[in-house]
């Protein structure tokens, strides 16, 4: 598909991400870049991409990242891929305070994961334990 059309983000993304899945990472940041100049807010492939390569000193993401996330309307779910990704790249940098920050506010928003329950960890290991044995 992407032989015959270059424009369609989502497949250079997920293109991207097998490469990425068997070690291919030079070969996926490329797609994952082809992703992000066909469309520039493609959160998905910006999220992806921070987590294939090491931010430098120069990344100009943050200020694209920045301008994306003060847009009205931004769903949700790409608010908080955008707050970890500059999480990612604030920590690549050593920017550590701007960092925790961003991942915090990313954490704050995501609704997905359900909080931690101890007592209920326990017990799920207390009944694992009770079924294998040594």
């Amino acid at each position: 598909i992407i032989e015959t059309d270059q424009s369609v983000t989502a497949a250079h993304n997920n293109l991207a991400n097998i490469l990425k899945c068997r070690g291919k990472i030079d070969d996926a940041i490329e797609h994952y870049e082809q992703a992000l100049e066909i469309n520039p807010n493609n959160v998905k492939a910006r999220y992806n991409l921070s987590r294939a390569r090491k931010a430098d000193a120069d990344d100009s993401e943050i200020t694209v990242i920045e301008e994306i996330l003060q847009r009205e309307g931004l769903q949700a779910p790409d608010r908080v891929n955008l707050h970890f990704t500059l999480g990612k790249i604030y920590d690549d940098l050593e920017r550590y305070d701007e960092a925790f920050e961003h991942f915090r506010q990313g954490n704050k928003l995501d609704d997905r994961a359900t909080p931690f329950d101890a007592a209920g960890h326990t017990r799920h290991i207390d009944r694992l334990m009770a079924i294998v044995n040594p």
